[in-house]
């Protein structure tokens, strides 16, 4: 269902893929072998997917931009978001991710620790090649608020609102910031800016509370994602609020004019809230 949603950006993700693959490729093994990993692994490339859709609306069905530089910086987007996954696995001492060894587990933690340092640099020096201040200052920000989020986790008690305010930080602001930067790059007025980023953070709490639920039978009595899901009152209240942040997040869609792009986006909102609701099938 996701494929057939992001499929009108296929050919950029694709394209994404290979310049991820080539410049993340540094001729040490160590390394390499981690960014090997990390592909085999796969991922659902959601927030460079939500970037390019979120481009094509604004322009109805057009990017703003060249093809590669749009893929470049979805590339950036993602890397930033796998940077965050090597150094979350480190912090929370993960042996798994998805099923499988965590690349910590496999590789180490000085070697996942520095391959997310490489992955931020090779995110950062893309964003910068673009000479754009602003996309620069909303990519920063979003690692800002990832790396309090996650800080977050260890200094509060967790309840409903301060579980929601660690997903914000934590998962929902790159989502945020990937919709902000697609209307950046096409200098939007300040509504489709704000709209885009408002957008993409109710997509990712959405998308967040199906994945801890998700998680939620595997996971150990006192992790985050269980406390944070028996917080909401259980599975089924986390699923209702997916389901809440999925229609706050098509609400937001408003102010874009009616298009195939615009739709995709309407229907990515309902990937996270029927994801949620196939998942709870299951655990409820």
């Amino acid at each position: 269902m996701l494929e057939d949603i992001i499929s009108p950006v296929a050919a950029q993700l694709a394209m994404m893929e290979k310049i991820m693959a080539s410049k993340s490729a540094c001729g040490l093994s160590a390394i390499d072998g981690v960014m090997r990993h990390i592909s085999a692994g796969g991922g659902k490339r959601m927030r460079p997917a939500l970037f390019l859709l979120a481009a094509r609306a604004i322009q109805n069905g057009g990017p703003p931009k060249s093809s590669e530089e749009m893929a470049s910086i979805a590339a950036a987007i993602e890397l930033v978001h796998t940077a965050s996954l090597l150094h979350d696995d480190v912090v929370d001492e993960s042996a798994e991710r998805r099923g499988l060894p965590s690349a910590n587990a496999s590789f180490g933690i000085r070697t996942s620790v520095l391959a997310g340092d490489l992955l931020w640099c090779i995110a950062s020096a893309i964003i910068v090649g673009t000479k754009n201040c602003r996309l620069i200052e909303a990519l920063v920000e979003a690692a800002r608020e990832t790396t309090i989020g996650e800080m977050m986790e260890d200094s509060l008690d967790i309840d409903r609102d301060s579980y929601i305010k660690i997903i914000d930080g934590k998962t929902a602001s790159l989502f945020a910031a990937s919709g902000r930067a697609a209307a950046i790059l096409a200098a939007s007025d300040e509504p489709v800016e704000e709209a885009l980023a408002s957008y993409g953070r109710s997509l990712g709490i959405a998308f967040q509370l199906a994945d801890d639920v998700a998680d939620y039978p595997h996971e150990a009595a006192k992790s985050f994602a269980r406390s944070g899901v028996d917080a909401t009152g259980g599975t089924a209240a986390a699923l209702a609020l997916a389901h809440e942040y999925a229609r706050a997040a098509k609400s937001r869609l408003a102010p874009l004019d009616s298009s195939a792009a615009k739709e995709s986006l309407m229907q990515l909102a309902d990937y996270a809230a029927s994801r949620a609701q196939a998942v709870g099938h299951q655990t409820v």
